[in-house]
């Protein structure tokens, strides 16, 4: 299958291009975006200040919500989980990080958005792992993208152990 994708080559260009979508495994599904915004975390890749030496296109939007496509979910909202590790691709042996709950430092740790071939808001459609995604159906649509820098500071602030 073909989509149209924003692909964002670090210190040169942004383009709209058409790539074509593989399934990898069976867990995942076809996702059809609605609504993506974007991060400090592509501004960052594109100037080379974060994975500076990765200088290879990327399609940005981590913070994207979209639907499953098919009957049974169409009514159902889901937003993008931006990391795939080690946890979320349902391997039985976890690393340290992974078991000591720090997921966010995995070294099997994809972005998603920022690594090749990793889901992306900034397309029509992507396929998804299941455990990438997280049902917002009863959030504003207006609302849901935010919720993955949500998601950050509150984990941040819980990491910190002082209670407000």
């Amino acid at each position: 299958m073909q989509t149209l994708a924003l692909i964002i080559s670090p210190n040169k260009s942004v383009s709209l291009d058409t790539i074509n979508l593989k399934k990898k495994n069976n867990d995942e599904v076809l996702i059809k975006w609605e609504i993506s915004s974007v991060c400090n975390s592509e501004r960052r890749r594109y100037f080379l200040t974060k994975s500076h030496f990765d200088k290879n296109p990327f399609i940005g939007g981590h913070e994207a919500v979209g639907k499953i496509v098919d009957e049974t979910n169409k009514n159902k909202k889901f937003a993008l989980l931006p990391h795939s590790n080690c946890t979320t691709r349902n391997s039985k042996k976890y690393c340290v990080a992974c078991k000591s709950g720090n997921e966010n430092l995995c070294h099997f740790m994809c972005h998603a958005g920022l690594d090749k071939d990793t889901p992306s808001g900034f397309t029509e459609y992507m396929y998804v792992s299941k455990s990438q995604l997280f049902d917002v159906t009863d959030i504003s649509d207006n609302l849901s993208p935010f919720l993955e820098p949500l998601s950050c500071v509150i984990r941040s602030w819980d990491k910190t152990k002082i209670d407000l």
